[in-house]
């Protein structure tokens, strides 16, 4: 019995080549797509989480501004040993107000 032994190509070596020169580019934009697809699911999934979190830290850091300054002003306008002060109501709530 004779086996024929037969020739498959499947892609020609010219054709090959190209792949070969192309197939970086090809892995760099699957990967940028990649990311970017992640990035997008996210913000549309995790968005109106995010910001309610973003809305209570600027709020809370308002309140610890506002409780620092009065700190702060009580110290300064209070605190003062062996030195005659006389304090200004009008100042102090502008301080504290900034």
């Amino acid at each position: 019995m004779l086996l024929r032994m037969r020739k498959w190509i499947l892609v020609h070596d010219d054709t090959a080549t190209k792949i070969q020169r192309i197939s970086p580019y090809l892995f760099l934009a699957t990967l940028i797509g990649y990311l970017l697809f992640g990035a997008g699911s996210f913000w549309l999934f995790e968005k109106q989480y995010v910001t309610k979190n973003v809305r209570q830290f600027y709020l809370k850091l308002a309140v610890n501004r506002q409780q620092f300054a009065r700190e702060i002003t009580h110290k300064l306008f209070n605190d003062t040993k062996n030195l005659f002060v006389i304090m200004d109501l009008n100042q102090s709530n502008r301080v504290q107000a900034s």
